[in-house]
């Protein structure tokens, strides 16, 4: 018997992604809209709603402590969120829809901090031939200073997928090109020059 055990209608929205808060107390759901509501994780009634994007929410993802939360839209931005008060902290702005983002778990090291979030995304495959680019490369932004720092080509097709290793030195990516690509970053990436 796989029965819910509590249902919720949200009236007009669409449900595009959902997923558990920091110690299951809280669920998060992404809307078509554009915007994220926090919804109590016993009862599912809403805490709070905000709209966070123009047009709908792709993907979003915490941060490894949870202290931070990325969300990716097809208006062609990424925001990092306070994930208590949903107020945006950082806008990161690809000009093209972004479907997928992560934050690196090196943020907080205090070895060799990396306060990069990843994005990746691109424009839709019938959208293409009409364009010069596809704007299918990961870039790798600076969450302090809203900077992009660098550009990982490699697909060929809109990257629906990031996951960053715990370790901060490699990730993987997915595409509508049928590859998954590890990706392990160079020596020089843990630099100085990619502050």
């Amino acid at each position: 018997n796989v029965n819910p055990i509590y249902k919720s209608s949200i009236q007009g929205k669409r449900i595009l992604h959902v997923k558990w808060g920091n110690l299951s107390k809280t669920i998060y759901v992404a809307y078509a809209d554009g915007s994220v509501e926090i919804r109590d994780a016993e009862t599912l009634e809403s805490q709070l709603l905000k709209q966070v994007h123009t047009r709908e929410v792709r993907y979003f993802t915490f941060s490894k402590d949870f202290s931070l939360l990325v969300t990716t839209s097809k208006d062609g931005t990424a925001k990092v969120l306070d994930p208590d008060t949903l107020e945006t902290l950082k806008t990161f702005s690809a000009g093209r829809p972004i479907n997928a983002a992560a934050i690196s778990p090196l943020y907080d090291s205090t070895q060799i901090p990396k306060y990069h979030c990843f994005i990746g995304g691109g424009q839709e495959a019938r959208d293409v031939a009409m364009l010069d680019k596809g704007g299918f490369e990961i870039l790798i932004y600076n969450f302090l200073y809203e900077e992009e720092v660098a550009s990982i080509s490699g697909h060929i097709g809109p990257v629906n997928a990031l996951a960053i290793h715990p370790d901060g030195k490699s990730f993987i990516s997915g595409a509508e090109d049928g590859f998954a690509r590890l990706h392990i970053l160079d020596p020089e990436y843990f630099t100085d020059k990619f502050d």
